[in-house]
């Protein structure tokens, strides 16, 4: 038997959480569900409409649909069905599997977002869904660089709906969104050398030589956290790519950062202190810094970082594990190293995403800017 209720949604004044399908059609502003099970089958499915007579005459005919085994008629795209679509053309167009990945992340939340909602069909999403998404956003993007290019993938994927024939969206639920700011160019985070000092003097206090974690993880004891840091402050390297780091990577002082989209590998020089530090380590495994258990590898990122955060506190700085990105490049700036080469290091798409980053970040390389140009005017 089917019967009509309501998925009241967040905001309305009958929104339960625990209980998602209401008896209550009192609101106005939330769409029916058709709720009940036909011949042992449950269905739970919007019926896309807020009005009262409209809900009645679908679901007669969702009902009529069930007992007679017919399929419902398709005339729109799923947020799933299309998410699916998209990430099989990014496959077959030749994007990189990290450019991928970061995609089915976006993707996968939207969809997930629009099946708490009971949105079924990627049409009826509006610029006021999207919004409240966005809002969502603080639990697991944390950054407004993060949040920014969540917001920018999502545009693309509504894009490429739009772009279908017949297309998959009447009209780009993004275009309602506000841009997130995002300041460029300004003071990064970097750490200084005494900073980096009492990072490495506050690993022994806070992790004994033999000592293990509270969960028992050999990760937790001094050898690991002391070559997961020095990995950190020699590569420019990512928390969750030196999580990620392979036995296999390192060649002798020769350690692999990542693959450009032409598919040829990026390497840097680490010093003996790294490559011992990571040979003191090798269980013979194939991950130095995480168990390799398929499904895991996320949980772990989270972990290292938790694990690092008390030699932070320890050490007194206000920086976590993203600054030592910005101090390595503080360095190579100071050397003069050229922003080609940099951009290459931190493995971004573009140079331009680079110089956003880093062209005046640092005060002292406007003094240096300063003093080369009173010297170039001097010297005419």
């Amino acid at each position: 038997m089917l019967e009509l209720r309501k998925r009241h949604q967040e905001g309305c004044a009958l929104f339960t959480p625990a209980r998602p399908f209401s008896k209550n059609l009192e609101c106005k502003r939330c769409v029916y569900v058709a709720y009940g099970s036909v011949d042992g089958k449950k269905i739970r499915e919007s019926l896309d409409t807020t009005n009262r007579e409209e809900a009645h005459d679908r679901l007669s005919e969702r009902w009529k649909q069930a007992r007679t085994g017919t399929p419902p008629p398709v005339n729109a795209m799923s947020a799933r069905e299309a998410v699916e679509a998209y990430l099989g053309e990014l496959r077959s167009s030749g994007r990189t599997p990290k450019t991928i990945a970061r995609y089915a992340a976006s993707c996968n939340r939207l969809s997930a977002f629009l099946d708490g909602k009971a949105i079924t069909d990627l049409k009826k999403v509006t610029s006021a869904d999207m919004s409240a998404f966005k809002g969502t956003w603080g639990n697991e993007l944390q950054s407004d660089t993060s949040r920014q290019k969540e917001q920018q993938r999502l545009k693309t994927f509504f894009r490429w709906c739009g772009n279908q024939t017949p297309p998959l969206i009447l009209s780009d639920p993004t275009k309602g969104l506000m841009r997130i700011s995002v300041a460029n160019g300004n003071v990064r985070e970097r750490f200084t050398d005494e900073e980096i000092d009492r990072i490495f003097a506050s690993i022994d206090s806070v992790y004994p030589a033999n000592a293990k974690g509270t969960n028992g993880s050999v990760y937790q004891t001094r050898p690991f956290v002391r070559a997961f840091l020095l990995v950190l402050r020699y590569t420019a390297l990512r928390i969750s790519d030196v999580t990620n780091l392979q036995r296999h990577h390192l060649d002798g002082d020769r350690l692999f950062l990542h693959t450009l989209k032409t598919g040829q590998p990026v390497y840097t020089v680490v010093p003996s202190v790294v490559s011992d530090a990571l040979r003191e380590i090798d269980r013979n495994g194939e991950f130095y810094f995480y168990p390799g258990n398929p499904g895991t590898f996320d949980t772990w990122r989270k972990k290292w970082s938790d694990i690092l955060k008390p030699v932070y506190r320890k050490a007194k700085v206000r920086y976590t594990s993203h600054a030592w990105r910005d101090t390595l490049v503080f360095k190579l700036l100071r050397k003069k190293v050229r922003i080609e080469l940099i951009s290459r290091l931190l493995g971004h798409d573009s140079i331009q995403i680079t110089w956003d980053h880093y062209s005046a970040w640092v005060p002292e390389l406007q003094e240096e800017l300063e003093m080369a140009v009173r010297e170039h005017i001097h010297s005419c």
